[in-house]
């Protein structure tokens, strides 16, 4: 059977990807091969790039593109040389001219050492992947939750997420920090950072929600703790929303609460519904078919009376105030 001879060279040429062979003659790193995608990325001219630094590519081609550091590159190659173990560089942004302007991509860069048979280093085998949608996509959704996060804070409503069966804390805008006197909620338990709430149903209602998945919507409920600029627990009213969340795969993965500070409305309700029974009372007590009146004291200090006592009496109501 005949012995096939394999065209290492070519072989390498057409490896998929991002690729050059240099030489490891510190600092100047001489280029020996360059894949074809990284000829056809470049629109590089093969014959010109051999026998020229790996640096060439960063101060003179017409690759386009520049270095953030050089001696990031060289510390690189020389630890690898040196170790003779490959090793991954941090991901570098290189940017490349296109249409006369320049676009910004990030390169994944792995440096691995080759020897010949005996042992000794011949070559640097450079090569790179394109992590640029990766770095692009983590940027934006990092810039989205940023946003996000600036915009619950400056909600008026106070509102907080809490994690996992045993709501635990893990974010909390502002207005909720203000509201529960500023305290320190972040990393704790519903219970243990809010420990006035124990009696009370909240961490009911929440753990069911992270149960069922069902929300839950209600109305002035009252709820008793260390308020903002109290000194003591006091009671105030609140319209609640208690909404689970889920991660992508479906699971629930906690609560978003959300509650509207409603004491004043509660008060003026309640103060308007006790005005409207006193003035129904005022009423009754007035019209009533029969005598009556309001005496206060030993003196017997007349402070009300209907219009059927005055007429029994002769009197009118400068008799208020009199005994």
């Amino acid at each position: 059977m005949q012995q096939t001879t394999i065209d290492f060279k070519s072989v390498f040429q057409a490896m998929p990807g991002i690729g050059i062979i240099l030489l490891p003659d510190s600092p100047n790193f001489t280029i020996v091969g360059l894949t074809d995608d990284l000829i056809k990325l470049g629109n590089l001219n093969r014959n010109e790039m051999i026998g020229k630094s790996f640096f060439y590519f960063f101060e003179e081609s017409s690759f386009g593109m520049f270095a953030p550091d050089k001696a990031i590159f060289i510390q690189s190659l020389e630890q690898v040389i040196s170790s003779g173990k490959s090793g991954r560089m941090e991901t570098q942004q290189l940017n490349f001219k296109k249409e006369g302007a320049l676009q910004a991509q990030y390169w994944s860069p792995v440096i691995t050492p080759v020897f010949d048979t005996e042992g000794n280093l011949q070559y640097i085998f450079h090569t790179a992947e394109n992590v640029t949608e990766a770095i692009v996509s983590k940027r934006e959704s990092e810039t989205a939750a940023k946003n996000f996060e600036s915009y619950l804070n400056q909600a008026t409503a106070p509102f907080a997420i809490l994690t996992g069966a045993e709501l635990e804390f893990t974010f909390a805008n502002k207005a909720y920090l203000q509201l529960m006197n500023g305290r320190d909620l972040i990393g704790k338990h519903l219970l243990d950072a809010i420990p006035e709430l124990k009696d009370q149903e909240f961490a009911r209602l929440l753990e069911q929600v992270y149960e069922t998945g069902e929300p839950f919507h209600a109305s002035e409920i009252p709820a008793t703790a260390l308020f903002e600029g109290g000194s003591e627990v006091s009671t105030r009213y609140f319209n609640l929303s208690y909404t689970s969340y889920k991660s992508f795969d479906g699971l629930t993965k906690g609560v978003l609460a959300s509650g509207y500070d409603v004491t004043e409305e509660v008060i003026s309700k309640r103060n308007s519904k006790q005005q409207l029974l006193n003035q129904q009372a005022y009423d009754l007590f007035m019209q009533a078919p029969v005598g009556f009146s309001l005496l206060r004291g030993d003196n017997h200090i007349v402070e009300l009376v209907n219009s059927m006592a005055l007429r029994f009496t002769g009197r009118d109501q400068e008799s208020i105030g009199k005994p």
